[in-house]
């Protein structure tokens, strides 16, 4: 029995010195890399992923001109030759790695050519940083981390990575670089990534470890304080800024000078002052639950980085086995109460997936200018979003009124969800409903409760110098199924100038016992005219084809026979429907002759909605869930292109002076509460003009300038779908699909 009890004693003694070990030595060390962590996914909707653009390891986004640069490689070559991570197989690597734009706008990808630049050893990149020229904003130095294979007879495995830091340069826009300097000296030991100065010639990286190769690097992972910040100068040579760190990963420089530089074990971010002879000291350290690897700063002087979970998954061996990726926000934490108990900044989770979105990250980069959060990793391809700014959600999009005063309601007009300004005399067309019929029946928003459907929809007039509305008659119009109103057109005839043609999207309810939750809506455009002051509508086509599928909204021809119109959907019910929330394009632009017929313009669009034409012929179609104006050229064959895209809608308007004008829901899951239940629930509404910009960024390729113009909490203006300006008598017109009132004002907004 003694030798039972003492056996007994040692191992609860053992027990205790391992459980004593693992809490407070191994389990710390591992929570960071993901142990026991519980996935909450945030913001991993509404995403577009770019294949072509896979294995980039760093993104820098270029502000101005909201163009983002790649680092980029193949899978399988990152799969054998990552010298961060020890992978040394040189067999396997690629020598042909590239960097890569990309540009939202246009969707149009270019991977830039390499001039001068003629080592047989090529590039195999991984940090990398974009600076533009402080003699020439147009010229931009490109700063490489190129971890090129050891020369001659030496093996990697044995020897490491011969990594260097090459310096190229490119102009805004171009498609090559043009080699100017490879840095190669003993402080470059391990770099990982580099922040570059705007004369082309110094630089800041960070080494990962103190060792290329070896068993002693592994002691990293316990504790060990290897890693170091160096500086090169191409003309002084280098040095060490600072030393003896742990887990130096990401390298990035905020406005205000200050160098932050990730710990991709621990996690945290260390936050350095640069001093005089280019040297950095401790600031501040920022603690994080989890390890990081790139960062990046937006135009705020916000600090964002990627977590580095994939580091210790199958993932890494494996790119096809998905891993669990998240994003980090830190900010300038302004509380009294933190920050006087050392809490510096305030660290924000923004996005978490469990790996079916965004595998395995490796550098996140937000422009804040934009709204757009970008993700790529050293595997998988690039995503981007819309950081739920364009819903207003996470965060809550706080609504700051803005010419909300000296407003006129007029609520004997309700439900109206297009306005259209007939600009020589200055009264508005409404094409209305009722608060009731709307809540029943709006398919494009899948509401299709046909038995609380309006049948006897109408377009009103409205003239503001004296307040007199007019219901027009439809006289001769009498198809059994009445008018149940969406989009409309209002166009003065070339022939006749007294005379106008109105084109309307008529949801007709469906014929037959199929009930419209499964058909959905027989949807048509009719075509009617009147006179300027007439009182009647004079019906003179219906037109229905089957490229009518989801009318949304119309622009017409002022000869009463052709018109554009956006289907906002592919088709009219089921569950593929919804696939445009995460980025399906299934919305079309569709062109209509009546005397010969009807075609698809454009295929392919995404949430297409609103829709507007300048007096150049140039079409402008709103997506109303991402938000942002797609700019469309008509070709001869009446089929469009896109010219261009403008990040923001649902309508849109242009007014006499060529001003784009676009009704704005700010908080759009509340605008979809608001539709369900329109007497009692209220939305915010605004009201955005977008322009020709002139201002400085015009020289980036800012082509427009967006200006929120108006803005309201919904206590006067709820669930804004359309906006009109009247630009020669400065009166903004503001009416929506189910809203209690038009709202106007006279004055400039």
């Amino acid at each position: 029995m003694p030798t039972l009890y003492s056996t007994l004693n040692i191992l609860a003694l053992l027990f205790a010195i391992f459980g004593t070990t693992w809490e407070l030595v191994v389990k710390p060390r591992l929570v960071p890399l993901g142990y026991g962590r519980v996935l909450a996914p945030v913001n991993n909707q509404n995403c577009k992923h770019v294949p072509e653009l896979a294995a980039c390891e760093k993104i820098v986004l270029h502000q101005p001109s909201g163009v983002i640069y790649l680092a980029c490689s193949t899978p399988s070559s990152r799969v054998h030759w990552t010298p961060a991570v020890s992978r040394l197989n040189a067999t396997g690597a690629s020598i042909n790695d590239y960097v890569a734009t990309y540009d939202p706008k246009t969707l149009r990808i270019t991977r830039l050519q390499v001039e001068k630049f003629t080592s047989p050893r090529g590039l195999s990149l991984h940090g990398m940083d974009i600076v533009p020229s402080s003699s020439d904003p147009s010229e931009l130095f490109v700063y490489l981390v190129n971890h090129r294979p050891p020369s001659g007879d030496l093996e990697a495995k044995e020897v490491g990575a011969d990594s260097v830091i090459e310096i190229f340069k490119t102009k805004l826009g171009g498609t090559a670089l043009t080699h100017v300097k490879t840095v190669e000296d003993p402080i470059v030991i391990t770099p990982n990534d580099v922040i570059g100065s705007r004369d082309g010639k110094s630089f800041y990286f960070t080494n990962d470890h103190g060792e290329k190769v070896g068993l002693v690097r592994e002691l990293d992972t316990l504790g060990r304080a290897s890693t170091s910040v160096g500086y090169c100068h191409i003309e002084h040579g280098c040095h060490y800024a600072i030393q003896h760190m742990h887990a130096n990963n990401g390298i990035a420089r905020g406005p205000n000078g200050m160098v932050y530089v990730a710990n991709c074990v621990r996690g945290g971010l260390y936050v350095l002052e640069p001093q005089h002879e280019d040297v950095l000291v401790l600031k501040d350290y920022v603690a994080t639950d989890r390890s990081l690897d790139n960062l990046s700063v937006d135009s705020k002087g916000n600090v964002w980085a990627a977590d580095t979970l994939h580091m210790i998954s199958k993932h890494f061996s494996d790119p096809s086995i998905p891993t669990p990726s998240s994003a980090l926000r830190f900010t300038i934490n302004r509380g009294n109460n933190n920050t006087t108990n050392g809490k510096n900044y305030l660290v924000e989770k923004l996005f978490e997936d469990d790996g079916g979105v965004a595998s395995g990250i490796t550098s996140v980069v937000y422009d804040a200018e934009r709204d757009t959060l970008y993700l790529n990793g050293g595997f998988y391809q690039l995503h981007f979003k819309p950081l739920l700014r364009t819903w207003g959600t996470s965060p809550v999009r706080v609504i700051q009124p803005l010419n909300n005063k000296k407003c006129k309601a007029v609520p004997e007009l309700k439900a109206c969800e297009k306005i259209v300004l007939h600009q020589a005399t200055g009264v508005i067309y409404l094409a209305c409903s009722t608060q009731q019929s709307r809540k029943h029946w709006t398919p494009s928003y899948n509401l299709l409760n046909a038995t609380g459907a309006s049948t006897t929809d109408y377009v009103a007039t409205y003239d503001p110098s004296n307040s007199h509305i007019t219901r027009l008659t439809t006289p001769n119009f009498n198809n059994g199924r009445g008018l149940s109103l969406h989009g409309m057109d209002v166009v003065t005839s070339s022939a006749h100038p007294e005379e106008l043609f109105v084109y309307l999207v008529n949801h007709r309810l469906p014929l037959g016992d199929k009930p419209a939750s499964k058909a959905g809506a027989d949807s048509v455009v009719e075509v009617f005219k009147t006179t300027e002051g007439g009182r009647a509508l004079t019906h003179l086509k219906t037109v229905e084809d089957l490229i009518i599928i989801t009318p949304n909204d119309i622009v017409g021809a002022d000869d009463g026979k052709s018109f554009f119109f956006t289907n906002n959907n592919g088709i009219r019910v089921g569950f593929a429907r919804y696939l445009g929330v995460v980025g399906h394009k299934a919305a079309s632009v569709g062109y209509c002759h009546i005397e010969e017929g009807c075609k698809f313009a454009l295929e392919k669009t995404h949430s297409s909605n609103g829709i507007a034409t300048a007096p150049n012929g140039t079409l402008y179609v709103g997506d109303s869930t991402y938000g942002g104006v797609t700019v469309l050229e008509r070709q001869t064959d009446n089929t469009l292109v896109v010219t261009d895209s403008i990040a923001t809608v649902d309508n849109l308007a242009l007014d006499a002076d060529g001003q784009l004008w676009a009704a704005a829901a700010p908080q759009t899951l509340t605008a979809c509460r608001h539709l369900e239940d329109p007497e009692s629930k209220q939305s915010p509404s605004a009201a955005l003009r977008i322009s020709i910009n002139t201002g400085p960024n015009a020289f980036y390729g800012e082509k427009y300038k967006v200006q929120k113009m108006f803005e309201d909490g919904g206590d006067l203006m709820s669930g804004i779908t359309s906006a009109v300006y009247d630009s020669e008598r400065k009166r903004l017109f503001m009416h929506g699909i189910a809203s209690p009132q038009l709202v106007w004002r006279r004055e400039r907004p």
